[in-house]
């Protein structure tokens, strides 16, 4: 699982993302798995985008710890 901070208090699991979409210049909205509903970031698309994509600045990565 890898999650990504796209905004100053959401994280997203790349993994999981289907769609995303300019709501406007100042919005986007990130559908995942079989939900409906969007999570919806106060962000413009190039940074989404940037934070998905696997930029530095927003990267926070998690490893799962697999328990013999």
């Amino acid at each position: 699982m890898k999650l990504v901070r796209v905004d100053h208090s959401k994280y997203i699991n790349t993994d999981k993302i289907d769609a995303v979409v300019e709501y406007n210049p100042n919005e986007t909205h990130v559908f995942t798995g079989d939900s409906y509903e969007p999570f919806v970031f106060n962000q413009p698309i190039k940074k989404v985008l940037d934070a998905i994509g696997g930029s530095k600045e927003h990267s926070f990565i998690v490893y799962k710890k697999i328990k013999k």
